[in-house]
C-alpha cells in the first residue's frame, strides 16, 4: 500500500511538531498550561477541568463594563503612587477570566496578580508647596499602607473601565478579633484618617454622601493632611 504525497507531508509535519510538543508538556503546571517568557503571557495547552475549591468563584467573573463585581485575593504591592494595589488571585482560572479583559500594564500572568486604582482617593496628592513635607508624607504613608495592607487577604468591589482596560475598586480589610468580624472600607478608611482628600468622580456617585461625612470628620478632627491646613 502506497502513501499519498499529502499524507507524507501530514505525516512529516506533525513529526516536526511532536518534539515541541513533548517539550512545551514538560513545562505545564497543574492548571495544564505554561508563561511564555516571551510574551508575558499565560497560555493554556490542557486547560484542567476538574472541580476545584475555586469553582463557585468562576461564575460571573467576566469583566462588565459599568457594573461592581466583587473578587478576593491577596494585596502583594503597593506602588509608589499610594494609590494603586496589585492584588494576587488565588486561582489560576479565576485569575485568567479577569484578565482577558485586561490592559498589558494591568495584569501579571506570572504572579496572577491585577492591577487595581483605588477609587475616590490618590494620598499622594498634597497642597503643600514644601518638597520636603511632601516627601515626608509619602515616605510616612509608604510604611503605613505597608503595614496595614501589604500580604492582607482583601475583598474587592471592582469596576471595569473598558476604554483604558483599567480596574477601578473600593477595598474592605477582613479584620478578625476574638469577639468578632470586621470588615473595613480602606478606601473611607483612607478619607476618614486625613491620608487623602476625597476625589469626586466625573459625573457624581451615589457613594457621594458617604465619602464627604467621612472627610468632614477628618476636618473636624484635624486628622492627617488636615492637621496642617
Amino acid at each position: 500500500m502506497t502513501i499519498s504525497k499529502k499524507k507524507k507531508n501530514i505525516l512529516l509535519f506533525l513529526f516536526i511538531l511532536f518534539p515541541l510538543f513533548l517539550s512545551n508538556c514538560e513545562k505545564l503546571d497543574e492548571d495544564g498550561g505554561y508563561y511564555d517568557e516571551d510574551t508575558s503571557l499565560y497560555k493554556y495547552v490542557f486547560p484542567n477541568r476538574t472541580k476545584s475549591k475555586y469553582t463557585w468563584e468562576l461564575k460571573n467573573k467576566t469583566l462588565r463594563p459599568g457594573e461592581t463585581q466583587q473578587i478576593q485575593g491577596v494585596i502583594n504591592t503597593i506602588d509608589p503612587n499610594l494609590k494603586t494595589i496589585w492584588l494576587e488571585i488565588g486561582s489560576r482560572q479565576v485569575y485568567m477570566i479577569i484578565a482577558e479583559g485586561l490592559s498589558r500594564g494591568s495584569r501579571n500572568d506570572k504572579d496572577k496578580k491585577i492591577k487595581i486604582d483605588l477609587s475616590y482617593v490618590s494620598p499622594a496628592l498634597i497642597s503643600s508647596k514644601s518638597k520636603k513635607f511632601k516627601k515626608q508624607w509619602r515616605d510616612y504613608l509608604k510604611k503605613l499602607f505597608q503595614a496595614e495592607l501589604a500580604g492582607q487577604h482583601v475583598l474587592v468591589d471592582i469596576r471595569f473601565q473598558e476604554k483604558s482596560k483599567k480596574l477601578w475598586g473600593i477595598v474592605y480589610k477582613i479584620i478578625k478579633t476574638d469577639k468578632a468580624t470586621v470588615i473595613r472600607n480602606v478606601n473611607k478608611w483612607i478619607i476618614v484618617n486625613g491620608l487623602s482628600y476625597y476625589i469626586i468622580e466625573r459625573g457624581g456617585s451615589t457613594d457621594d454622601n458617604e465619602y464627604l461625612k467621612a472627610q468632614n470628620t477628618a476636618i473636624q478632627n484635624k486628622a492627617g493632611l488636615w492637621k496642617y491646613k
